[in-house]
């Protein structure tokens, strides 16, 4: 997560004496963190995948086809908001994400995307992509019977 890298970043620019620098990189992560994903990327039961629904002239990687109009999986849940903070709120390092939000993204993205054989990574409906993606988003695991509960 960028914001998590700016904020060690600063931490570490702050140990070698660069105040200069370590005032840049906090600047950059409270805009982050307040502008951009607490008011843009909270859904209400999780953060965005992606802050921009459009697909732009994205290209799928597996055909090389230009996705065009809202990026499918914009929206979904996922386990990465959480992984980018887990080692960082391991030893104590928060980057002052609401911890509430923190607690509620993770709950739902556990529920989810974990399968029978494992956690999918993501809640993206593989209906929404192409089928040499689904191919890449172990098809057979992304079936709803097999949601462990």
């Amino acid at each position: 997560m960028c914001l998590a890298a700016l904020e060690v970043g600063a931490d570490m620019l702050d140990r070698v004496g660069s105040a200069a620098n370590t005032a840049l990189y906090r600047k950059a992560a409270q805009a982050i963190r307040g502008a951009i994903i607490e008011e843009r990327g909270w859904l209400g039961d999780h953060y965005a995948t992606l802050l921009d629904a459009s697909a732009g002239n994205a290209e799928d990687p597996w055909t090389g086809e230009v996705i065009t109009g809202e990026m499918p999986g914009w929206d979904a849940a996922r386990i990465y908001t959480v992984n980018g903070l887990a080692l960082l709120e391991m030893v104590g390092r928060s980057v002052g994400i609401d911890e509430e939000k923190i607690r509620i993204d993770l709950r739902g993205a556990a529920d989810r995307c974990l399968r029978y054989y494992g956690c999918v990574h993501s809640d993206c409906d593989p209906g929404e992509v192409s089928a040499s993606v689904k191919e890449g988003l172990a098809g057979s695991a992304l079936q709803p019977s097999c949601i462990v509960r």
